[in-house]
């Protein structure tokens, strides 16, 4: 946005104020089960159209045996 002071005669004061934009937030909730975590756990905000990545870390001795998003089984 521009604004135009035109033939200025005598001082003035500008002033922009800013609010922030009204984009959705989605939740992705994650959860881990026994013997391993996801970072970050629980329900995590995410901005419409944002990325969000989760580091799922087994605890020594065990390996990630299967991975589900919305209920559904993906290949690791």
């Amino acid at each position: 946005m521009d604004y135009t002071f035109t033939d200025v005669q005598a001082d003035h004061i500008i002033e922009a104020l800013f609010a922030p934009e009204q984009v959705p937030t989605f939740v992705i909730t994650a959860l881990a089960g026994e013997n391993g975590s996801i970072s970050p756990a629980g329900p995590v905000p995410v901005l419409a159209g944002a990325s969000q990545t989760f580091v799922i870390t087994p605890n020594p001795g065990y390996r990630i045996d299967k991975l589900f998003v919305d209920g559904v089984e993906v290949a690791l």
